[in-house]
């Protein structure tokens, strides 16, 4: 087995060497996702933009669930990547197995724990600097201190556990276990992982420009893309809504395959490190 060099061009062949039904699940999975999305965009815009009327609560739901749901989708994705690696059938219950008890529920509450433990550092910062400075300059102050002072470290922890999802779709471990596998995995590796990360979310930066572009020559004749919600025009607003930003997510497709790719270009260098040495590399 060969050694892969991961860069942008190795995780995209890793994916574009996945057969063409795997694709096409990915691909309706994806449009699925980004429907709703557009359609729960179109409701609340719809609602809201009524004179300056309050979201409703199903409006504020959708886009509380909205998230999820995309996490739903990328540990989907990878399971089903993870089924055809196996030879095994995707079925639905596998695609979404250990989805709640492996990932969301640990990483709601770690999410939870860290917004408070956060939150707490920044207002003893303001506290701090309030008293020092005054209270717009000690706010200011202490925004700009967690801003230049958490930013490096933040960046680098999330290129080091970008395979976190991933191990667990693929190697169906907990959360904690998938923490320390994502970070071993990625030893020495989080300049590339960068890299790739940038030039694949360029890609689809790309492809959402041009989508946009083609979808406003096209609309023009229909007045443009204004999707102001009346009586008369809302049914076409949403329509045109739908079509430029229900579809221009479907161009994100590259960054919804990206911890997956990269995650088997390292588990391939693992293997091959592995056949080389007679041992897992540590």
């Amino acid at each position: 087995m060969e050694y892969t060099i991961l860069s942008p061009s190795s995780a995209w062949a890793n994916l574009r060497a996945l057969p063409t039904p795997i694709w096409k699940q990915m691909l309706t999975a994806i449009a699925i996702y980004c429907a709703a999305y557009a359609a729960i965009e179109v409701i609340y815009g719809t609602q809201t933009s009524e004179a300056g009327a309050a979201p409703s609560v199903a409006g504020s739901i959708g886009h509380i669930l909205i998230p999820f749901i995309g996490l739903l989708l990328t540990y989907g994705l990878n399971r089903l990547i993870a089924a055809y690696d196996r030879n095994e059938e995707p079925t639905r219950a596998f695609i979404v197995s250990g989805f709640l008890r492996r990932l969301l529920l640990p990483l709601v509450g770690i999410f939870l724990l860290c917004g408070l433990v956060g939150a707490l550092i920044i207002l003893l910062a303001i506290n701090v600097l309030w008293s020092a400075h005054g209270p717009m300059p000690g706010t200011t102050f202490a925004m700009l201190a967690a801003t230049l002072i958490f930013a490096g470290p933040l960046i680098y922890i999330s290129l080091r556990l970008t395979c976190v999802v991933p191990v667990i779709a693929f190697e169906e471990i907990g959360f904690i276990a998938a923490i320390k596998r994502s970070w071993q995995m990625s030893k020495g590796q989080a300049g590339r992982i960068f890299a790739t990360a940038i030039a694949m979310t360029m890609m689809a930066l790309v492809a959402a420009l041009v989508w946009i572009l083609v979808i406003l020559l096209i609309s023009l004749p229909f007045g443009g893309l204004s999707t102001d919600a009346t009586p008369a025009n809302s049914l076409a607003g949403g329509i045109k809504f739908l079509l430029a930003f229900g579809l221009l997510w479907i161009t994100a497709t590259p960054s919804y395959l990206l911890s997956p790719a990269i995650y088997r270009i390292l588990r391939r260098n693992e293997q091959a490190w592995a056949e080389l040495n007679g041992t897992e590399r540590a």
